[in-house]
């Protein structure tokens, strides 16, 4: 891929977000499919504002890269639990760091069982 291309595609897949959850969905399998989550590092706070699908991209590379380290507060308190379990999952997948511990207790304290469990898996056998 020419440099420069990536940001393009960046760019003109963030035109295709928005609040509608089904529209979300392969727009965000774009982003990901970029390959390097650190060029979206700057936009978690635009993706964690979109539809679900982006908000879980969010997380996702959040647990990575916790900058802003309220985001993931934010993220952890999120109305979906798929979003939620998301970033449980992803957290458990990683060194827990400082910047992590405010969603780390929120997510342990969730009221869905799935998300609750998917953060105690690392404590599993």
């Amino acid at each position: 891929m020419r440099r420069g291309a990536g940001t393009s595609t960046r760019h003109l897949t963030y035109r295709l977000l928005g609040p509608d959850d089904r529209a979300n969905h392969w727009p965000t399998r774009v982003l990901q499919q970029l390959g390097n989550a650190d060029t979206l590092n700057d936009d978690l706070g635009f993706l964690a504002g979109q539809g679900r699908a982006s908000r879980s991209l969010a997380g996702l590379i959040w647990v990575r890269h916790p900058r802003p380290s309220h985001l993931g507060a934010r993220l952890a308190a999120d109305p979906d639990p798929r979003v939620r379990r998301a970033l449980a999952e992803e957290l458990v997948r990683t060194d827990p760091t400082s910047e992590q511990r405010d969603a780390r207790k929120i997510l342990a304290n969730d009221p869905a069982h799935s998300v609750r469990t998917a953060l105690l898996a690392s404590d599993a056998p």
